[in-house]
């Protein structure tokens, strides 16, 4: 798992939402989030981005441990 999958799913964590709730808001099919947090599918930049908005944090936040 990446770094940013770990702090992805850790700020999902803290939120008390459900990754698939998540997935929904950010328009991403539940499979193809789990994947992308795990690290089995490159996450893109624009999907960074789009992470950060559904979680209401910045992209920085995504990088740190």
């Amino acid at each position: 798992m990446s770094v940013v999958g770990a702090s992805i799913k850790r700020i999902i964590d803290e939120s008390g939402f459900e990754q698939k709730a998540i997935a929904q808001r950010a328009s991403y099919d539940e499979k193809k989030f789990s994947n992308m947090l795990a690290g089995r599918e490159d996450m893109l930049v624009s999907d960074i981005v789009r992470l950060a908005l559904v979680l209401d944090v910045s992209a920085n936040d995504l990088f740190r441990k």
